[in-house]
């Protein structure tokens, strides 16, 4: 039998992570989610170790690189 897992988690507002759902907190095997506001200029850094990482641009532009090139 599957467990539950509540699909409404609310965001926060005083944050610039707004969402964050780890696979742990879902009681998921693999995704984690995180949304996040970057202002004009900003950095984001994130090491994803061994995990994939998809980025869904919202609104705006932006510039990615990695260790696997720039985009």
């Amino acid at each position: 039998m599957k467990t539950k897992t509540p699909l409404l988690i609310k965001s926060k507002t005083n944050s610039d992570v707004y969402q964050s759902i780890t696979k742990e907190s879902a009681n998921w095997n693999y995704l984690s989610f995180e949304a996040r506001i970057l202002n004009f200029n900003e950095q984001f850094l994130w090491d994803t170790d061994e995990n994939e990482m998809v980025i869904v641009l919202l609104s705006g532009n932006y510039k990615f690189k990695s260790d696997k090139g720039g985009f």
